[in-house]
């Protein structure tokens, strides 16, 4: 009987974190691994393609790995149908641009002396 009840114990223990993490991603408060800056993307090409506010995600970060240069023009476009995006370009932890024009295509060129990155 002791044998029994241990086995199931350790069963339902064992189901419980193995279904733990997928319920714990569902929902609008879904944390995915890009919501913070110090848990940002790491970017090494010249294109991020993404997709934003499936299921209440409304932020993403990214981190650029110097591709971008010192004086680097960006272009954020998306479908004005479907949403407005816009983007926050930071050198390390200061704010030094912003796309949020309304249309699609919004470009603009800013200068970063330190680490890249875009909060859209």
């Amino acid at each position: 009987m002791r044998i029994t009840l241990s086995i199931t114990l350790v069963a339902l223990a064992l189901l419980f974190f193995a279904l733990a993490p997928a319920v714990a991603q569902e929902g609008p408060d879904e944390n995915e691994s890009n919501d913070t800056m110090n848990t940002a993307d790491s970017i090494d090409g010249l294109t991020i393609d993404g997709e934003i506010g499936r299921q209440g995600d409304q932020d993403d970060w990214f981190v650029l790995q110097g591709q971008e240069g010192y004086n680097p023009t960006f272009t954020l476009t998306y479908n004005v149908d479907d949403c407005d995006v816009d983007m926050e370009v930071y050198s390390d932890d200061e704010v030094i641009g912003s796309l949020t024009s309304t249309g699609s295509p919004d470009s603009g060129e800013f200068e970063v002396p330190g680490t890249c990155y875009l909060h859209v």
